[in-house]
């Protein structure tokens, strides 16, 4: 399961159906500025999730 991802869509009426018109799986501003330390406790969270796995 992603820690984080943004997708936004839009609907295209003429095939009433929605697009996919963009998928972040990094924001660039995640309000890091709004807690110290803030960078490092992601860092972690994405360590933790990511030990063990085919990314080692």
């Amino acid at each position: 399961m992603p820690l984080y991802l943004r997708c936004d869509f839009i609907k295209d009426s003429t095939q009433d159906k929605y697009l996919l018109s963009e998928s972040e799986g990094v924001e660039p501003e995640l309000f890091f500025r709004a807690k110290p330390s803030s960078e490092e406790t992601f860092v972690e969270a994405l360590e933790n999730y990511f030990s063990g796995s085919i990314f080692e």
